[in-house]
C-alpha cells in the first residue's frame, strides 16, 4: 500500500521539474519593454489631464496641437500592432 500511495501522490503533483520549459527570453524582454513604454505613455496622458484640469501659470495644454498629436499617436499604436503580428514579418 505504501508504494501505491506514493505513486498516486507523484502523479497528482504534476510534471517533473526537468520537463518544465522556461519562457523565451526574447519574448519576455520585448513584452517588458512594450509594457514599460505603455506605462510611460499612460503617465504622460495622466499628466496632461491633471494639468488640463488645474491650470497653472505658463504654457499649458491649450497650446498643444491635438490633431497633430493624434496622428503621431495613431502611427505609434499602429507600429506596435504590426511589430507583434507574425504574419507581417
Amino acid at each position: 500500500m505504501g508504494c501505491r500511495e506514493s505513486r498516486s501522490a507523484r502523479s497528482r503533483v504534476g510534471k517533473n521539474s526537468s520537463e518544465i520549459e522556461s519562457p523565451d527570453k526574447n519574448k519576455v524582454g520585448i513584452l517588458t519593454f512594450i509594457l514599460s513604454e505603455a506605462g510611460f505613455f499612460a503617465v504622460l496622458l495622466l499628466a496632461y489631464l491633471l494639468f488640463y484640469a488645474r491650470p497653472q501659470p505658463g504654457p499649458g495644454p491649450k497650446e498643444l496641437d491635438v490633431q497633430r498629436t493624434l496622428v503621431f499617436s495613431v502611427c505609434l499604436f499602429a507600429s506596435s500592432f504590426t511589430f507583434g503580428d507574425p504574419r507581417l514579418r
